[in-house]
């Protein structure tokens, strides 16, 4: 069914990635287990499940106290915040699509425990100098561009980083700002 609605809407990598994702991970690890068994517990059993090294691969490890035996194949690797996160939006669309079919009654909380906000809280900003050198740096190269068919693209560059540290936006709310955003 995704492969039909996202049609033109989806990179086609991006949806065998999410094949990929049901088939390896998260259809082992929920089993045979029906949709309307799958809540917040069983999706926090599934972070703990992926997050926890096989019992031979850490049967080996206190066998060699502490490292790794010698020519023992490393079978498994931590997955990182990214892809567990991955997974569970993949685990999220396919909860929404049996809610929306009336197979569940109510989504579960998949909210991640014990994490911190991993936004940066701080904004970057140049000094009076840095900001000197940028713009002069990038005028320049708009002037005298390395190939003369990447002028407009250095004009741009300059005319953009002069416009973004001179109204103090975020690069996202360039990216959305439109002319009628203007007055």
């Amino acid at each position: 069914e995704y492969r039909a609605l996202g049609a033109g809407e989806r990179n086609p990598d991006y949806v065998a990635s999410k094949e990929m994702v049901l088939r390896v991970h998260l259809l082992p690890g929920f089993g045979a287990l029906p949709l309307a068994e799958v809540g917040a517990g069983r999706i926090q059993d599934y972070r703990v499940h992926r997050l926890t090294p096989p019992a031979e691969l850490k049967a080996a490890y206190y066998k060699a106290k502490g490292r790794l035996l010698v020519g023992h194949p490393r079978s498994w690797r931590r997955p990182s915040r990214s892809t567990l996160h991955k997974e569970i939006v993949c685990l999220r669309q396919v909860l929404r699509t049996a809610n929306r079919r009336g197979w569940l009654l109510s989504l579960p909380d998949m909210s991640e425990p014990y994490r911190s906000s991993n936004k940066i809280s701080h904004r970057a900003w140049f000094s009076p100098e840095e900001y000197t050198r940028l713009y002069q740096a990038t005028r320049a190269r708009a002037r005298h561009p390395k190939r003369e068919t990447w002028r407009e693209g250095c004009e741009r560059l300059h005319d953009y980083v002069l416009f973004m540290a001179n109204t103090g936006l975020r690069p996202d709310e360039c990216a959305r700002l439109e002319f009628r955003d203007v007055t």
